[in-house]
């Protein structure tokens, strides 16, 4: 009676309801592998995986190799974060049912939790070739190639794919972000908006339109479509951190409860880590900044046993490298600036100034620094010192521009990766139109800034307090090194100087940049334009100087960081 009276509540969608009857069935009767398997259907249903794998490998023990429960079993262990237990389960499937597509599928989606996106976009064609009318792997196909940041190949299959599943939601809000990531919003919001349309329930396509509402500064937009979400998802982390994170958003107490609730429901670490961020910012802006850093901590320990970061490889290969060039190449008409310092020093900023120009053209962060870097390590098997003919020497220069180049016909072309300064010689060397600002600021509201903010790719530095004062004095040493080499092309802007005196402080910058000073580049917070950083809210308001000596709040807990900045110059005033 109680099995009839489950199966009546899973097909009515009273999922708590079934997973009590279910259990009780478990508890009280003989061992049913029916009995089992809806019960795990259903903690999967109720996003409790752990719980569901064990039920999953109970109803093994009465098939052991079933290749779909194999097949079910490593779903869950990957949505609970069990990634090396999933590949030996979904490899074992696959072993005797290489051809089965949901398993590849699970795979491939597997691999992209593990963060290898090129394997995972193999296991997706490879079923795409059997079979191109499932849905699921043109979803993880398109999001294989994101990952990869292969935007245009992502875009064109997107295409494809909308038009063969016009009425996916997934698959509409993937092509979304694929044209958020070419700073395409025009694109972008439609696609969330259909994606929105088809399932109102995907709390995914609010929350990426609220991002993407946010980047173009529609704020109140912003803060509708992420409160929605979490209509949709209260435990939703994205959500919680982007509305945490939205500057206009004032949040609450319960709101803090909600994120702490959350953190507790979430059974993977990454969930966690991103509402441990959302409740130290929503915390933050209560003025409750011990609770806040006590948060912050929480997702850098977790961050620190997830990610296999080298810090000394990180700080060593901040060391600036010798190299050798032939004759320069020519100078080229169009002025190349490149806006590099630490991330969260006012890169942002002093960009939307800049693009806020009349002759200016940003390509935002293109990452030409990066893939310089990756051009010249391919000529020479040495990291240190390389040599390049003149010939080497102007085709690369050519290449340069080539990554830099844009349809429109303005006198500068911005590039805006902090991490450039890592290369900035080279830049110097092959671009003799270059030039450099540098953005600096005071070196612990840099640092604090870094550690509470969840910056995406190589910044696993900033997951304790003393490494992050290690590689912040690294970058030091090295900009000064730059700063004696190239001392006529370096301008250094003070994100002190520039929200306390803005007016002669952008003057300065458009001066070193030859560009005459327009009112618009005064009022950059009104300039429309995409924006891809933490910092995106932030650059459509005036400047102020509340962020000046932010650190504070936090003095207590910055022992580790101050003792490893103590040979560091400061940047800014304290």
């Amino acid at each position: 009676m109680s099995i009839t009276k489950a199966q009546l509540a899973m097909r009515e969608g009273r999922l708590p309801e079934a997973r009590q009857l279910l259990e009780a069935v478990v508890r009280n009767g003989p061992s049913n592998p029916e009995v089992h398997y809806n019960l795990a259907m259903v903690l999967v249903r109720l996003k409790a995986y752990t719980e569901a794998a064990s039920q999953f490998r109970h109803c093994l023990r009465h098939a052991p190799g079933h290749v779909d429960l194999l097949n079910n079993l490593g779903n869950a262990l990957r949505l609970s974060g069990q990634h090396q237990e999933a590949q030996r389960t979904i490899d074992e499937a696959l072993a005797s049912a290489p051809r089965h597509a949901a398993l590849r599928c699970n795979r491939g989606w597997l691999q992209l939790a593990m963060d290898n996106p090129p394997a995972a976009a193999a296991d997706f064609r490879s079923v795409l070739e059997q079979n191109k009318d499932i849905e699921d792997a043109w979803h993880g196909l398109l999001k294989a190639l994101i990952a990869q940041a292969k935007w245009r190949e992502a875009a064109s299959v997107g295409e494809i794919a909308t038009q063969r599943f016009a009425n996916s939601s997934s698959l509409w809000n993937a092509l979304g972000v694929t044209h958020s990531k070419q700073h395409a919003p025009d694109n972008a919001m439609p696609c969330f908006r259909k994606a929105a349309q088809l399932d109102s329930s995907n709390a995914e396509a609010l929350v990426n339109l609220g991002i993407c509402a946010e980047q173009t500064g529609d704020l109140d937009v912003a803060e509708r479509s992420l409160l929605r979400a979490l209509e949709l998802n209260p435990d939703h982390p994205g959500a919680h951190f982007h509305l945490a994170n939205l500057s206009t958003h004032r949040g609450s107490a319960a709101e803090v409860s909600a994120i702490e609730r959350a953190i507790d429901r979430h059974q993977t670490e990454s969930a966690k880590v991103e509402l441990h961020f959302a409740a130290g910012k929503a915390l933050a802006k209560l003025g409750e900044h011990r609770r806040a850093f006590q948060h912050f901590q929480a997702a850098r320990k977790q961050r620190a046993r997830a990610e296999d970061f080298d810090l000394a490889a990180a700080i060593d290969a901040l060391t600036p490298p010798a190299l050798a060039l032939g004759p320069q190449p020519a100078t080229d008409a169009r002025m190349r600036i490149f806006v590099v310092g630490m991330p969260r020093s006012g890169t942002t900023l002093v960009d939307q100034i800049l693009a806020s120009h009349s002759q200016v053209h940003s390509l935002g962060e293109a990452r030409v620094a990066e893939k310089l870097a990756s051009r010249l390590q391919s000529l020479s098997s040495t990291q240190v010192h390389r040599t390049l003919d003149g010939h080497d020497s102007a085709e690369i220069a050519r290449w340069l521009r080539q990554q830099m180049s844009t349809s429109t016909p303005k006198a500068a072309i911005v590039e805006t990766s902090p991490g450039s300064f890592t290369m900035l010689g080279a830049l110097a060397q092959l671009l003799p139109e270059a030039v450099f600002i540098h953005c600096t600021r005071n070196h612990l509201d840099n640092c604090v800034s870094l550690f509470e903010t969840p910056l995406t790719g190589p910044h696993g530095y900033a997951n304790t307090l003393s490494g992050l004062g290690q590689y912040y004095s690294a970058y030091r040493h090295t900009m000064a090194h730059w700063q004696a080499m190239y001392p006529q092309r370096i301008h250094n802007v003070a994100y002190e100087d520039l929200v306390s005196n803005p007016h002669s402080t952008i003057s300065r910058l458009l001066d070193h940049c030859k560009l005459p000073v327009e009112d618009t580049c005064l009022s950059f917070h009104q300039h429309s334009r995409n924006v891809m950083t933490p910092s995106a809210a932030q650059v459509r308001q005036p400047v102020t100087t509340r962020s000046i000596g932010r650190w504070r709040h936090y003095e207590e807990f910055l022992s580790p960081l101050r003792k490893t900045l103590q040979d560091c110059p400061s940047q800014g005033k304290a």
